[in-house]
This record gives structure tokens, C-alpha cells and sequence, in this order.
């Protein structure tokens, strides 16, 4: 997705970046790091403010529901509704040249 545009993620979990941070990008199945993303910006708002048709987060949803259900589906130990925390991560990825 990255590769495709994706600038920005969202994190039930405060990861406690800053902007300016670099992280790394890892193929979970590969375990190989294939890029890095600075963070350009960090906020914070609720699972019901979230923009459905944010082209940023590079996937887009229907109706809340099916957000919920991503979420739900990412991170079975949390009880998510409109009012759930969430945090914006925005990042400029830089892929590694192999």
C-alpha cells in the first residue's frame, strides 16, 4: 500500500511518535525491512471522526461499521466503538533501494 501512495496509519495504541521520528517498514511475513517513513504530522482523534474516504490512509470504507470491523480485526483484545481513541500517524516513505 505504501507503494501505492499510502501516507498515514492509524493506531489504537499510542506508539509515542514524534514528528520527525523515522520507523522502519517490514514485510511481516518476510521479515525484511523494505523502506522507512519519517512522520510528517501526529493527531489524534475518535474512530467516529475518522474520515471513511481518507485517500491518505489509503483504504477507504463504507460506513462505520466496516472501520470498526478493521479495527476489531487488527486488534481483537480492544473494545471499539465511535468513541474509541485513535491515533493519526502521517509519514513521507522512502523505499530502500535493493
Amino acid at each position: 500500500q505504501v507503494f501505492d501512495g499510502k501516507i498515514c496509519t492509524w493506531r489504537l495504541r499510542d506508539h509515542k511518535l514524534k514528528k520527525g521520528d523515522a520507523v522502519a517498514f517490514e514485510n511481516s511475513q518476510t521479515e525484511e525491512i523494505f523502506g522507512f517513513g519519517k512522520i510528517t504530522k501526529v493527531a489524534k482523534t475518535t474512530v467516529g471522526k475518522i474520515d471513511l474516504k481518507d485517500k491518505a490512509h489509503y483504504k477507504t470504507y463504507r460506513n462505520r461499521q466496516e472501520l470498526v470491523k478493521a479495527f476489531k480485526r487488527h486488534n481483537p483484545s480492544y473494545k471499539i466503538n465511535n468513541n474509541t481513541p485513535v491515533f493519526v500517524y502521517t509519514y513521507k516513505f522512502i523505499k530502500i533501494k535493493l
